[in-house]
């Protein structure tokens, strides 16, 4: 078997044939599908197809709402499902939902408003029931549905919700995740909470302490992450409208339709890389802008050739979208007419790598980051700007990505090293550096961190998240969080997590930060999970450019 590409794969038979298949799948497509010019181009690293074996068969992810599917009697009866009257029938067919949805597409799938979705369900449940469904709710999450070999990639939105359901939903969804996290390792759903002003943001909020409780949870579990509803690209838009899914896909604007994320998604994206631009720029006397526009334009003509490929197929392709009512104008039976409204992604990797070729630079240290912020910026605002013509001049949604980059996080920088040799610092350490994070071996100032990559976060309208990394577990220290959670919101990060090791004892149950064994009881049988690219992950699951950046990784607190 080849190297893994991503961290959330179980190697088990289904997997095997799933991987077998999808490699061959893959050549034929760049062989004999794809415009040979861009065939080639990922080929040589140079712009990524991300999900190649899905290029002429599916979309990318979506975002939902529930409500409307679970109290619907036609879906109900043609799926075989209860209609849902209590919360144990609604998250049993959520769950039934989720395994026909996550087959039908290549990405995520987040659920926009699940405490407003959930809270009409609830009846005369006690909140000790209503948890225990919860946490069956998770556990069965965390199964390999998706194709067998995978778990679901699924984002649960929550916070916004001031009704007395709408809080108790949001209330005991983060008890039920605490409490399953201390008995067992799960990692998915990725839970979001949505930060509002006049909604949960201050202390005179509504909503407020159920934000200080989602802290709490942060604190022991990662979970949740946090979407700023006031930030610069998010705050003209109805909050109950725009959510995450995957692990930072933002839909939100739309030529031809409803704005927000729900019923719609991103239908595919593609990766620049930033750092080879630079070495050809650099190498050839080339001038970087003009190379950086043309792979853009290679970028866009990808993404348009399969958009079309996608518009081709029978509307019978996508029974779940049409027979769910998913996706806006899905009752149309015109494929064309349902995914003009998603979304088309030019995301990139490497900036801070590239501008170290650029300056001719052997290192990077924060010093190095504060004396070229500007010129930083100016390359993803160049990229945004191009983006934005793009939508104009061909009437879709296109929108640029600050990629996670799981899978090519090591190969781009090995294909480098193979066409121009080990540059230090840039090639030889294993990994390229997320979009525009400050990379991670610099460590430091979390708040400088946020300062610089807060003024990115407004060109990417496909998505984006800044990371601030503890070296240790911050249990009890939820003024920490807090304070970096609002200081990200400040400087316009739309979207923050947290992160920090934490292992976990197999025999004595006992989670913290441990060396080869156990504090506790001497165990060497310790599990280990990281955030990976958005979501969590056993380390040992990690892809090999991963791996070297966990390596590399030091603290900001």
């Amino acid at each position: 078997m080849s190297e893994r590409d991503l961290a959330n794969y179980i190697v088990n038979a289904a997997g095997k044939i799933e991987k077998y298949g999808a490699k061959i799948k893959k050549e034929l497509l760049l062989d004999s599908v794809i415009p040979q010019k861009y065939a080639n181009e990922h080929r040589n690293c140079t712009i990524w197809i991300h999900d190649l074996e899905y290029y002429d068969t599916t979309y990318n992810c979506i975002g939902i709402s529930l409500k409307n599917i679970l109290t619907n009697d036609r879906i109900c009866r043609n799926y075989g499902i209860k209609k849902s009257s209590n919360i144990r029938q609604a998250i049993f067919n959520t769950l039934k939902i989720i395994v026909l949805l996550t087959n039908e597409q290549s990405g995520g799938i987040g659920i926009i408003n699940f405490d407003t979705d959930m809270a009409t369900f609830i009846k005369d449940e006690t909140e000790d029931e209503i948890i225990e469904n919860f946490m069956d709710f998770i556990n069965l999450l965390n199964l390999p549905t998706r194709k067998g070999c995978e778990t679901p990639y699924i984002t649960i939105n929550i916070g916004l919700d001031t009704s007395l359901e709408g809080r108790k939903i949001t209330k005991l969804i983060l008890e039920a995740f605490e409490k399953s996290n201390e008995t067992n390792t799960y990692i998915f759903p990725n839970i979001v909470f949505k930060v509002k002003s006049g909604i949960n943001k201050n202390p005179c909020d509504p909503n407020y302490d159920l934000f200080k409780k989602a802290i709490k949870v942060t604190s022991k579990c990662m979970n949740p992450t946090y979407f700023n509803c006031d930030s610069y690209l998010n705050k003209n838009f109805d909050s109950k409208k725009l959510g995450i899914m995957g692990c930072r896909t933002r839909v939100a604007n739309n030529l031809h339709g409803e704005f927000g994320s729900i019923n719609r998604g991103n239908l595919a994206y593609t990766t620049i890389n930033l750092p080879q631009i630079a070495l050809e720029a650099t190498y050839y006397n080339k001038d970087f802008y003009e190379l950086l526009e043309t792979r853009m334009n290679d970028a866009k003509e990808l993404l348009m050739h399969r958009y079309n490929l996608l518009c081709s197929k029978s509307i019978d392709e996508f029974r779940c979208l049409t027979e769910l009512d998913l996706y806006e104008n899905a009752k149309s039976n015109d494929v064309e007419l349902m995914f003009k409204n998603g979304t088309l992604s030019i995301g990139f990797i490497g900036l801070w790598e590239c501008m170290q070729i650029l300056k001719g630079n052997d290192s990077i240290d924060l010093n190095f980051i504060e004396n070229n912020i500007q010129d930083a910026e100016k390359i993803v605002k160049f990229m945004s700007e191009q983006v934005e013509k793009m939508r104009e001049k061909y009437n879709l949604n296109f929108s640029l990505l600050a990629t996670s980059a799981e899978g090519i996080s090591g190969t781009f920088p090995k294909n480098d090293e193979r066409l121009f040799g080990k540059i230090i610092g840039v090639t030889d350490k294993g990994f390229y550096t997320n979009s525009f994070h400050i990379p991670v071996f610099i460590g430091g100032n979390s708040f400088k961190k946020i300062e610089y990559e807060g003024r990115m976060h407004k060109y990417c309208t496909g998505g984006a998240i800044t990371y601030v990394e503890f070296n240790e577990i911050p249990i009890d220290n939820y003024e920490a969080i807090e304070e970096i959670i609002y200081y990200a919101i400040e400087n316009d990060c739309g979207y923050i997590g947290i992160n920090f090791p934490l292992d976990i004892c197999n025999n004595c149950n006992l989670k913290g930060t441990f060396n080869s064994k156990c504090s506790n009881c001497g165990s060497s049988d310790i599990i280990r999970i990281r955030r990976v690219s958005g979501y969590l992950s056993f380390t040992n699951n990690f892809t090999e450019g991963k791996k070297y950046e966990l390596l590399n990784r030091k603290g900001n607190c």
